[in-house]
């Protein structure tokens, strides 16, 4: 609404003394990440507002970090970050992406089913079990087998049995499941140092690989053998683009985007461990079924870009109809 001149004064006092307020762009975004919900374009990275947007945020995170002097820097390296500042989508998929505006699938609540082809990503809303809060720019992983939280089967009734598998498949799908037995605030892992990214030890690498190059001309010298693993502990799957604590629920709240194909991966070993069937969630080898992901939750882990501590978080995919824009 844009009122004439003349009569912006008078709007301005009848609106307070009707006791009106005003939001503006970033207090709905913070209004929408309280309930989990996209809102655009800050969760939309596959419009061309997102991808402005995106490159915008990362041009002030670098800004912000160039800023600092460098051995008050984080070193993301060493905490095993691959991407601090913004999404690389590359690194989710094999397939070639672009690299600020990837491929969203968002399907929609009637009308024909979405195809989700190798290499696409899907948007998702997240919930923390435990303590955990994502933030901006948070990472994502994928469970292993080992990481998974027993469940009790063995030994329960088969009514229970029938009861657990009913509320997982057919329930409320906007809270996540049950998961019995499960201290979600004991729940973590941790990522180890990365300390061969270390400032002092890059710089005498850089000087032992100076000195090496000298010695070449004069001797041959045999390639040094290098056996250490670089990169995160768990596998990367998705980014955070909007999170923080929700007052209303209680817990941290989020939305991110993750690729398909290890999120439908993820929700079979899921099903397997609880003993649900999982019908329908992959037909063929590329396709998969958009009408039946959104009716479950997956258990990722997530992490911050400047903490070393993973968190279980709850993911759900979304539809194109959630939140606005």
């Amino acid at each position: 609404m844009m009122p004439p001149h003349s009569g912006g004064k008078h709007l301005w006092v009848r609106s307070n003394f009707a006791a009106v307020r005003t939001a503006g762009f970033r207090d709905r975004h913070s209004l929408f990440t309280e309930v989990g919900a996209p809102d655009f374009p800050f969760d939309y990275p596959e419009t061309a507002a997102g991808e402005v947007d995106a490159a915008t945020s990362a041009k002030a995170s670098e800004e912000h970090y160039n800023r600092r002097p460098p051995a008050n820097r984080v070193n993301f390296e060493v905490l095993g970050i691959p991407c601090p500042h913004t999404p690389k989508w590359e690194l989710l998929s094999c397939h070639a992406v672009s690299a600020l505006r990837p491929r969203v699938v968002r399907p929609a609540l009637v009308g024909p089913k979405a195809e989700l082809a190798d290499g696409c990503l899907i948007a998702v809303t997240l919930r923390c079990p435990g303590r955990g809060v994502p933030k901006s720019m948070c990472h994502l992983f994928l469970f292993q087998d080992k990481d998974y939280p027993s469940f009790p089967s063995v030994g329960a009734s088969a009514n229970r049995k029938r009861s657990i598998s009913s509320r997982e498949v057919h329930s409320n799908v906007s809270d996540p499941p049950e998961w019995p037995g499960v201290s979600w605030d004991k729940m973590r892992l941790d990522e180890p140092l990365h300390k061969r990214h270390k400032r002092q030890r890059v710089r005498r690498r850089e000087q032992y690989e100076a000195e090496r190059e000298q010695k070449k001309e004069q001797a041959e010298i045999q390639p040094e053998q290098k056996d250490f693993k670089d990169g995160p502990i768990r596998t990367l799957v998705g980014f955070v683009s909007s999170g923080s604590y929700s007052h209303r629920n209680g817990r941290g709240v989020g939305v991110g985007t993750v690729a398909a194909q290890p999120f439908a991966k993820a929700l079979r070993t899921q099903c397997a461990i609880k003993n649900i069937p999982a019908r329908q969630l992959v037909a063929g080898d590329v396709n998969l079924d958009t009408k039946e992901l959104p009716k479950h939750w997956v258990l990722l882990w997530g992490r911050n870009r400047t903490s070393l501590r993973y968190f279980p978080v709850w993911a759900q995919m979304l539809r194109c109809d959630t939140g606005l824009g």
